[in-house]
């Protein structure tokens, strides 16, 4: 389960974190019922999730990459986000994989900075 564990989650970074959203490779990582959590928004399925991934990749210019742990069915990564404007801001980012697909992501950073900039993306 390692091996589809660490391609799904490899899929899903390269579906936005590199210059392009790929579509191809977030349906290949991410499942139909997918359930998000994170320190601003709370998304449930694979489609909400992926306009709120379109949504973030408006200020996300790459990632680098710290930590990637796998363990079985789970995933664990820490990251920083390169935005604009804001700089860098640290990820942590737990995932659940079932069947080969991510079911659960838990995002966590400190959401001060970012929260007033995707209220204003978002005409809040």
């Amino acid at each position: 389960m390692t091996t589809s564990t660490r391609t799904a989650i490899d899929n899903y970074y390269g579906s936005w974190a590199s210059g392009e959203l790929r579509r191809d490779r977030y349906d290949a990582a991410v499942s139909d019922d997918l359930e998000f959590r994170g320190s601003i928004d709370s998304v449930d399925g694979k489609e909400p999730f992926w306009a709120a991934v379109q949504e973030f990749k408006q200020l996300a210019q790459s990632v680098t990459v710290h930590a990637k742990v796998i363990d079985g069915d789970e995933g664990f990564v820490l990251y920083d986000c390169h935005t604009q404007p804001l700089g860098d801001l640290r990820f942590a980012e737990h995932f659940k994989v079932v069947d080969g697909k991510i079911s659960q992501i838990r995002l966590v950073f400190d959401s001060i900075k970012l929260r007033p900039l995707m209220e204003q993306l978002r005409g809040n």
